[in-house]
């Protein structure tokens, strides 16, 4: 009897082989840097045009979420041209409109609720793309900036389970009770209006700046926290003072350190012009693809110990080690949803008619997924 036990596993390990890699899940077969990994939780390369009834909802609620809608998607195709891999999504951002995309994948399809997570996708912004804002009636710009996709575990309003109503967005700030988000954030180029003064002076082709767009505990201000990903002072969220270190509400967190700007007197002029200018990877030009990742770790309820990563075409470009989530008390927030918002301002919307285009987002749990095509994890810090 043992002879035959024996021999039936070895021929199951035949079968099987010694080690097995791990499935991977739909849409993750063709990035052959994911094999192997058991952490992959969800991967969307927009090769279906049905790919948005593939787990997708089109709000944040918790409980009897509203499944996505052929016309949540109304704005979007897929285009096979000019993609990062196969088709890629294309995003239209209409002259005097907001919003292009908004719809939400629940961590919950993969019945999780996880500590922390990873998030990469691949982005590239169309020819005669805009950050600025145009007032519908005048068609005079009024400001600039907006979301593209991120992390986030919000509520929506009339959901149960926040009595308090919406939260974690739309000038509803992060309570540490209910809600917290993540989504990226695309702004302004230059200082005091004066693009050859700033960051995006260093690219020839610059038309913005990346980074976080933060809804957090203790949160300064209704709206949330502009956090760019690159070296620049200007525009940089420094409220209370001290460093990105020690200061949980300082989110001026580009790496490296050494290189982050410092505001001078009027007196340094000359040399502040110079200062921040050395890390550009957050500085965004048209037409190019870029691979955007981001990390985020929940705090410990009671401790400033939340994470932020950031990474471009795997550079390791942001960190924040001290962030608030959650308070003591409320174990029950989580990275529950990865959102694709992609959205202009504020209230007003589009200068004239744009796009973007989206491709290859894949979410993982334990390790960076690092850009294509070798799929490699990209390095921590430097």
């Amino acid at each position: 009897m043992m002879l035959l036990c024996l021999t039936v596993l070895a021929s199951l390990a035949i079968l099987l082989g010694s080690n097995p890699a791990a499935a991977l899940p739909p849409g993750c077969e063709g990035e052959h840097g994911l094999t192997g990994r058991s952490d992959i939780v969800f991967c969307e390369s927009w090769e279906s045009e049905d790919w948005w009834r593939n787990g997708y909802v089109s709000d944040a609620f918790l409980e009897r979420p509203t499944p996505a809608r052929e016309g949540d998607v109304r704005r979007t195709r897929l285009d096979s041209e000019g993609c990062r891999s196969g088709k890629c999504l294309r995003v239209d951002m209409l002259r005097g409109k907001s919003p292009a995309l908004t719809l939400h994948w629940p961590l919950k399809n993969a019945n999780l609720a996880p500590e922390q997570l990873y998030l990469r996708y691949y982005l590239k912004l169309s020819p005669n793309w805009s950050v600025y804002i145009c007032d519908p009636k005048t068609g005079k710009v009024v400001d600039g900036g907006g979301k593209f996709p991120g992390l986030a575990d919000v509520r929506a309003p009339g959901d149960p389970s926040a009595p308090g109503g919406q939260c974690g967005n739309g000038g509803n700030p992060g309570d540490g009770i209910n809600c917290w988000s993540h989504r990226s954030l695309y702004r302004t180029c230059g200082r005091h209006g004066k693009r050859d003064q700033g960051v995006c002076s260093t690219k020839p082709d610059a038309v913005a700046r990346f980074g976080g767009y933060v809804y957090y505990y203790n949160q300064y201000g209704q709206t949330g926290t502009d956090a760019p990903w690159d070296s620049d002072y200007w525009g940089q969220f420094e409220t209370g003072g001290g460093s990105c270190e020690s200061n949980p509400r300082n989110f001026f967190c580009s790496l490296p350190k050494g290189k982050r700007g410092a505001q001078r007197s009027r007196a340094h002029w000359r040399e502040r012009q110079q200062i921040g200018l050395g890390m550009n990877a957050g500085v965004l030009e048209r037409n190019v693809w870029y691979a955007v990742e981001l990390f985020i770790r929940m705090n410990t309820p009671g401790q400033a110990d939340g994470i932020i990563r950031g990474w471009i075409d795997g550079e390791h470009v942001y960190e924040k080690t001290n962030v608030i989530f959650r308070i003591p008390g409320h174990q029950n927030l989580h990275v529950r949803t990865a959102w694709l918002d992609v959205y202009k301002g504020g209230t007003k919307g589009n200068c004239e008619d744009m796009h973007i285009w989206l491709d290859q987002m894949v979410l993982a749990t334990d390790a960076p997924i690092g850009p294509l095509p070798a799929g490699k994890p990209a390095a921590l810090g430097r």
